[in-house]
């Protein structure tokens, strides 16, 4: 395997031209984004991996056993070891053709446990909405710049911040390459809209809106605004990535104006081996598949690495069991280590079931206990 150097990367567009929905691919390629290009062959390359941040990209052959094995040694050897220090919490896989689908849970990531899942890409087709006569009574868009950033009496802008740093390297970068417009309601910031992997005439879009103002009209605001400033500044084409089972964000992005492109699979895992085995327990217990998702906590707690999200996952997955004991003792645990959601814990399905015990009725006078004092 052979780091790609820039000025031969045109060498591997053809076998990265099947990743076009991607823009992360087109700024790597562009040098719009900082990013690694390996090869299986740097005068012909048959094979590619590549890499920004948190996302990773295959391409071409996945027949070359040995290249395969080299992309397995780099994540087992580098990227898992420095994910931490690189800020780094989970990642995405995406490949193209559809001959890496057995390739990457059987060789690439044997070890990691991914998560196949489902993906959606929309792409802008025409502004339905006029960003003025949708913006809720309150609230205020800005342009994100460093006059913004550098008022320190607004609050939650150190989210902001780092959601400007899940694309770029720093803010610094992301004020100087990309573009965007944020929500705020009086001293507060309600939510944002920003480009990503801006190449050409081409972006993306990342829109997120803070707990407290969600299901206001927001994020229609917002992404009316900001398609009218990407329209100013000469953008063309503007991309939305989402999950298949996200509906919020899917609803918003046909209310915007974005029409289905592509549907396509991923493959996501987190580096923290207990997020991932939970993630994945998570995964089988959203589904109703209850002893294959106590059967991901339990290797998190025979491990002794099981955290308060997984004993509160693993609770109601031994109560949907008819486990009582096994749930209640999992819940008690999950309190132990900070778990206080006293409306989640009523209102779990799973849970109803121990509505009438003694244990259930003393875990709960605890809570109502602690949040009294």
């Amino acid at each position: 395997m052979h780091i790609l150097e820039p000025h031969r990367y045109d060498r591997v567009r053809p076998l990265l031209a099947g990743l076009d929905d991607h823009l992360a691919v087109a700024a790597i390629l562009d040098g719009a984004a900082p990013g690694q290009i390996y090869v299986d062959d740097p005068d012909h390359p048959t094979a590619a991996f590549t890499w920004t941040r948190h996302r990773f990209f295959l391409a071409g052959s996945p027949e070359n056993a040995s290249f395969n094995e080299a992309i397995r040694r780099l994540f087992a050897e580098v990227i898992y070891p420095q994910a931490p220090a690189w800020g780094l919490e989970m990642f995405e896989l995406k490949h193209t053709p559809e001959g890496w689908a057995g390739v990457i849970p059987g060789v690439i990531l044997r070890d990691q446990d991914p998560i196949l899942a489902q993906r959606h890409y929309y792409v802008f087709r025409e502004l339905k909405h006029d960003w003025r006569t949708l913006l809720p009574q309150g609230y205020r868009l800005a342009s994100i710049d460093a006059d913004l950033l550098a008022q320190r009496h607004i609050r939650h802008l150190d989210d902001l911040k780092e959601e400007l740093c899940s694309e770029r390297p720093s803010v610094e970068d992301f004020l100087a390459q990309s573009f965007g417009i944020a929500a705020l309601y009086g001293d507060e910031l309600a939510g944002w809209c920003t480009s990503e992997y801006n190449s050409g005439d081409c972006c993306e879009v990342g829109i997120g809106t803070l707990a407290p103002h969600q299901r206001r009209g927001v994020a229609t605001a917002l992404g009316s605004a900001f398609v009218e400033r990407a329209q100013t500044q000469g953008v063309l084409r503007i991309g939305w990535h989402c999950w298949a089972n996200n509906a919020p964000s899917i609803a918003t992005a046909l209310k915007l104006g974005y029409q289905l492109a592509a549907e396509y699979t991923t493959y996501i895992a987190w580096f923290a081996e207990a997020d991932n085995l939970t993630v994945n327990g998570n995964e089988h217990l959203h589904r109703g598949e209850y002893a294959l998702a106590m059967s991901w906590y339990r290797r998190a707690i025979e491990r002794g690495i099981a955290h308060k999200w997984t004993w509160w996952a693993a609770a109601r997955a031994a109560a949907a069991l008819g486990e009582s004991d096994a749930a209640l003792a999992h819940l008690g645990q999950a309190i132990n280590l900070g778990f206080d959601d006293l409306e989640r814990i009523k209102a779990s399905p799973q849970l109803m079931s121990l509505h009438e015990t003694e244990g259930w009725k003393a875990l709960v006078r605890r809570l109502e206990g602690e949040q009294d004092c």
